[in-house]
């Protein structure tokens, strides 16, 4: 028996990439996944929404945490808005690790804004220590468990397009399709 929850995702991030997060958020929600998909699998829902975010560096009582947690526990996805700055924060930390023990490991998305993956250097790390910890990165590829993050300042291609691809990675990962069919798909209702 499948579970039901009232969030597609919890979008956890640091109040400085704020904007990045609830940029994020409006294009995941506004963004109408071809209608040929939709008709193919009925389970596959026209648009992803609600998600739900909050800043999470500011001084949080008791009672705000509880109620953090619970939307938490309400919502399939985490996805963690990754930086230098996000790797720093406390709240970060502990949503993922509470995530974490809700045994939702595999459903945690992270999507790098700025900083480096791995990079080990306080300056550039992006990813917070909780999910370094999850996902361990190991020199030995049979105990190599790092996470891909969905980076949205590709190489080589515009800002624009890059921001679009990282979103429709997002939107796939957590519908669990296949990342080129939706682009290809998305691509032929564009030209129509």
């Amino acid at each position: 028996m499948s579970q039901t929850y009232k969030y597609f995702a919890f979008i956890s991030f640091q109040s400085s990439d704020a904007r990045e997060a609830v940029r994020l958020q409006h294009a995941i929600e506004r963004y109408r996944l071809p209608a040929v998909l939709c008709k193919q699998d009925s389970s596959i829902p026209r648009r992803i929404k609600p998600l739900y975010c909050y800043i999470n560096d500011m001084h949080a009582g008791e009672e705000l945490m509880q109620e953090l947690k619970s939307r938490m526990e309400q919502s399939r996805y985490l996805i963690v808005v990754c930086s230098p700055r996000a790797a720093k924060s406390a709240y970060i930390n502990s949503g993922i690790d509470y995530f974490v023990s809700l045994g939702r490991r595999d459903s945690i998305i992270p999507v790098i804004v700025d900083g480096v993956p791995y990079s080990n250097d306080p300056a550039t790390e992006c990813f917070p220590e909780a999910l370094r910890r999850h996902f361990p990165k190991h020199a030995d590829p049979l105990q190599d468990h790092s996470i891909l993050g969905i980076n949205i300042h590709e190489q080589g291609v515009s800002r624009r397009k890059a921001y679009s691809r990282a979103m429709l990675m997002v939107v796939a990962r957590m519908l669990q399709l296949d990342f080129d069919g939706l682009l290809l798909r998305d691509r032929q209702r564009r030209r129509k």
